[in-house]
């Protein structure tokens, strides 16, 4: 079973940290090596901080203690995972236009990676259950995040699952106050604190139906706290940013295994109907 990688937690979820936390994570980060061959106890001298507060740092990346922190740390050695590199890799006016296309093409890709470490299995397959569920399934998204509901959209659509989109936020709230117990609502906001996705979301819970979201991996987020089941992008662009950049391509990507993943439950399931608009080219069963 894949596991989560700890070095990318704990790189994504450094803003959320207190003091004393950040001060074992950008240890861990700095000496993944050498912590791995560490007890409890010497990580502790190590940071300075006392074996309890390593526990319960533990317990906040909901783990069951530090034993399965070293397993997890241990399998993030093997894999030989880059994640502790820096976050950053901005543009500058001197950059040529091969620096730029090199750039841009190294983050995406460490973006779509980072999504992929940061989401375990059980979560897109809690997600696809939820899909399957639901008898119609409603899209939130305001700007950048609209774009990649729309396309999610049209994927659900496709294999003629109800499903509702809108890009007038108005729009959204009537469509998630309208739903019934058990349906579903996706919900995409970057920053997991947008006003309008936030009050569509708690609207839809009103009315018993379920919410996934789709953010960056921050637990201390609204969206996430809401959420009855979450997939995450990790946070490569500042909240304020004007263009969604390396963010979209990662909620891309998530959507995408999202929709394979509920694609493949149905077709075990033995749900051949979902095929039809296909007709018989099996080759495009998961496109």
């Amino acid at each position: 079973m894949k596991r989560l990688s700890i070095l990318t937690l704990l790189q994504v979820n450094k803003p959320t940290f207190s003091p004393t936390e950040l001060n074992i994570a950008n240890y861990v980060l700095a000496n993944p090596e050498e912590v791995f061959g560490l007890s409890i106890h010497e990580l502790s001298r190590k940071t300075y901080v006392s074996s309890a507060t390593i526990t319960r740092f533990c317990h906040k990346l909901q783990l069951d203690g530090y034993r399965e922190f070293q397993s997890f740390l241990a399998f993030d050695l093997a894999a030989e995972n880059e994640e502790k590199k820096s976050l950053s890799n901005e543009l500058v006016p001197e950059d040529s236009t091969a620096t730029i296309m090199r750039k841009i093409t190294q983050r995406n890709i460490q973006s779509i990676e980072m999504a992929e470490n940061l989401n375990a299995p059980e979560a897109y397959e809690n997600a696809a259950q939820m899909i399957k569920s639901a008898s119609q399934v409603c899209l939130l998204g305001m700007g950048a995040t609209y774009l990649s509901s729309r396309d999610f959209f049209h994927k659900l659509i496709r294999i003629q699952k109800t499903c509702t989109s809108s890009n007038d936020w108005h729009v959204q709230l009537v469509q998630a106050k309208s739903l019934n117990e058990g349906d579903l609502v996706v919900a995409l906001s970057y920053s997991g604190n947008t006003p309008e996705v936030l009050l569509a979301a708690k609207a839809a819970k009103e009315v018993g139906a379920n919410v996934l979201a789709i953010t960056r991996a921050c637990h201390k987020t609204e969206l996430a706290r809401i959420a009855d089941e979450c997939l995450f992008v990790a946070p490569f662009d500042p909240v304020g940013r004007t263009s969604a950049a390396a963010s979209f391509m990662a909620q891309l990507s998530v959507l995408d295994i999202l929709y394979a993943t509920y694609m493949s439950m149905e077709a075990k399931s033995g749900a051949r109907k979902i095929a039809a608009p296909l007709e018989d080219n099996q080759d495009e069963f998961f496109l």
